[in-house]
């Protein structure tokens, strides 16, 4: 009875293991193996969705930038554009530098549809800061990209690190624009998660409260959680972090 005793105690721990890798092995099967795909799927398709105004005509958020991402806080009110996918460094050229790399992993789900999992990581992205939420409104920080400018001399440039976990509508299937997959989704589209920091060093504007030129860092962190079901997310998804953070640095 004792030699059993000890034969099992030694040979359990084995047993447990087994039996997890039999579970985790079935768990893949049933989804199926995950795959990689380039970032430059993703980074391309982002700025190509048409909000159609009708007649051909496509709205642009802030002319004549295609549309992109933007990021808000509510306490304090601002509204913070960061140029995650190096659109506004290609429509002026190329001044900045920007650059992207990251990683795209998709897995079959049992319904036909994919997980998609996306990690892009941004340098030399221009960044800037606009007062009350509104894009239009006066800035706080950096310089926007409206008309053609002279020079960039107050132009602010950062890093980012974007993170979006989303179901797209089959395996292979084109990557989506975030702007169509956050507020346009085609049928089977499903965001699961976001997050979205950067940082940047720059200028300071008068409207923030300081001489207008006054060296300052924003620092940006969002996480929106969707499919979220409880009191706190009526919609079926929440935003737990908002923030956009402007400070002087040096003297």
């Amino acid at each position: 009875m004792n030699t059993s005793r000890k034969m099992w105690r030694r040979i359990a721990p084995i047993v447990g293991v087994a039996f997890w890798l039999f579970v985790s092995a079935t768990v893949v099967l049933a989804q199926g193996a995950a795959v990689q795909r380039p970032i430059e799927e993703f980074v391309d398709a982002q700025g190509t969705y048409c909000i159609d105004l009708g007649g051909g005509e496509c709205l642009l958020i802030i002319e004549p930038l295609p549309n992109f991402m933007g990021w808000f806080s509510y306490s304090p009110d601002r509204a913070a554009s960061v140029d995650y996918a190096g659109l506004v460094d290609d429509y002026w050229g190329g001044p900045f530098g920007t650059t992207t790399q990251g990683t795209v992993t998709e897995r079959p789900l049992p319904d036909g549809r994919a997980e998609v999992n996306v990690r892009l990581h941004t340098a030399n992205a221009l960044t800037w800061v606009a007062d009350g939420g509104n894009f239009n409104n006066a800035l706080l920080f950096g310089q926007r990209y409206t008309d053609e400018p002279d020079d960039w001399a107050g132009a602010a440039l950062g890093e980012s690190l974007l993170q979006v976990k989303f179901i797209n509508t089959a395996p292979g299937a084109p990557l989506p624009d975030l702007v169509e997959l956050f507020f346009f989704p085609q049928e089977g589209q499903e965001v699961l998660f976001v997050s979205f920091k950067a940082r940047a060093d720059g200028t300071l504007r008068e409207e923030y409260g300081v001489p207008d030129g006054t060296p300052g860092r924003v620092q940006v962190n969002q996480t929106g959680l969707y499919m979220t079901h409880s009191a706190q997310a009526p919609d079926g998804y929440l935003w737990p972090v908002e923030l956009i953070n402007l400070q002087v640095v040096g003297h």
